[in-house]
Parts: C-alpha cells; structure tokens; sequence
C-alpha cells in the first residue's frame, strides 16, 4: 500500500514539472533551439536549452514571442561559443603535429563574425507578424461583437470542485478554439456564448478531454472536470455544483467574444 502511495506521489510530482512551463518557457526553448542551429543546414543538433531565465521588464511570461527572442540571443550566442572552442582545439592539435616536423609561422586565429544585423532584421520581422496576428485577432472580434444578438445567448458552466488529488495541475479550458480560461480547484467558469452554432468543449492538462454541444437560446448547461490518474476527465451534469465544492475567489465569468 505504501509503495502504491508513493507512486502516486512521484507521478504528480512528474505531472507537474511538465505542465508548471509558462508561454515565455516554451518559447525560449524553440528559441534557443533555432538560435543554436541558425544558418548551420540539415542535420544540426541542438544541445538542450538551459533552464528558462526569469523574464525581464517590459517582457511576460504569458508571452511565447518574448520567451523565443531571448532564446534565440542565447542559443546563437552558445553556437559562436562552441564554434570558437572547436576552431581552437583543431588549430592547437594541427600546430602541435606541424610544430613535430617542422618550424612554422604563427597563423593568427579567424574570430568568427554570426550575421547579427540579419538575426535582428528577422527578429523584427517575427515580432511585426506577431503584432499583425493580434490586430487581426482584436478587428475581428470587434466586428463579431456588432455582429451578435445580445439578447440571444446561452451559458455554459464548468466546474472543478476541490479535490487533493491533481490540485497542482492546470486545467485549460478552451472554447472552439480559443484559451478561454484557467481552471484551479475549486474553480467555476461561467460562459455565455451568443454564438448558438456547434460549440466544442476541450479540457487540456495532462491529456486532452472534448466535448461537442448545440446551445440552445436561453438554456443554462453545467460541465464537470475532475482529476484520474492520467489526466483529467470532462462530463455534462444535471445540475450545478454545490458551493462548498468550490472556491469563491476562483469564480471565473466570460462572454464568448470578449477575453
């Protein structure tokens, strides 16, 4: 029994380091990587990033653009490091064969120059994308917003009431696509959506749970999350959660065209 407990212990334990990684570490990972392997062809391998640096003002770590950025500094700044360790020990051991047989010139080292005006052109470029995708995104939910009937709408709830077990996971919730909100335990979200078309429903922690679903104008729909072994699992329920299930500082309302 006891063994069987500390599985269960190391297993969360696991869980939650893979899923503790904000949008800024993710971001400086990919960066690094691509830093690291910038202008060295097919077949470059990467060394494993080091762990994600705290970020610095006017960065977030919500931000997966500020994360890549400065993991991308870093990576290119490791590839010249290495690049120069390599240069210096095939020189030292072509010297030393040459310096055997015969008397030679000194040949001052070749410092390599990374194209830092091209990485900065590219960089701007990712970051203007980024800024473009946003705009987009804003326009369009403004012209869905004067768009919709406000009073024609239905609500949806999900909850995850307090439970030991999985309590240091995340839980994404997303909306036909869209990062609605995150859910803790003893967490309530409580949706209304004005778009009655085909709605899908997708937890996301540690696995995938999606549920698909045709709101009806006026009706009220309720959605329970709760922890298993390997992952979390997402219901429709009859009625709400009970109150002392849940927590009231972690009540979470939103509207489907405003985040």
């Amino acid at each position: 029994m006891k063994n069987k407990y500390k599985l269960l212990v190391i297993s969360i334990l696991f869980l939650t380091s893979i899923y503790s990684q904000n949008k800024f570490s993710k971001g400086f990972e990919v960066g690094y990587s691509s830093g690291y392997c910038y202008d060295k062809g097919i077949g470059c391998l990467a060394p494993i990033s080091p762990i994600s640096p705290i970020p610095k003002i006017g960065e977030s770590s919500d931000s997966y653009i500020d994360g890549y950025n400065r993991g991308f500094i870093m990576g290119v700044n490791k590839q010249r490091e290495d690049s120069s360790e390599n240069r210096y020990s095939q020189q030292n051991s072509f010297r030393q064969r040459y310096y055997t047989t015969a008397k030679a010139e000194f040949i001052d080292d070749f410092a390599y120059k990374p194209p830092f005006e091209l990485m900065a052109q590219l960089l701007a470029i990712k970051n203007a994308n980024y800024q473009r995708e946003k705009q987009t995104h804003a326009l369009n939910y403004e012209i869905k917003k004067h768009e919709i009937n406000e009073e024609e709408f239905a609500i949806i709830n999900i909850y995850r009431p307090k439970k030991s077990m999985g309590s240091l996971l995340p839980v994404q919730v997303i909306i036909n696509g869209i990062e609605v909100a995150d859910l803790s335990s003893g967490g309530h979200l409580e949706y209304r959506i004005h778009d009655l078309s085909a709605c899908e429903i997708t937890i996301k922690s540690a696995g995938i749970a999606t549920l698909r679903l045709m709101p009806k104008n006026g009706k009220v729909y309720y959605f329970e999350t709760k922890p298993k072994f390997s992952g979390f699992t997402l219901e429709q329920i009859q009625e709400a959660i009970p109150q002392k299930n849940l927590k009231e500082k972690k009540y979470i309302n939103k509207v489907d065209y405003i985040f």
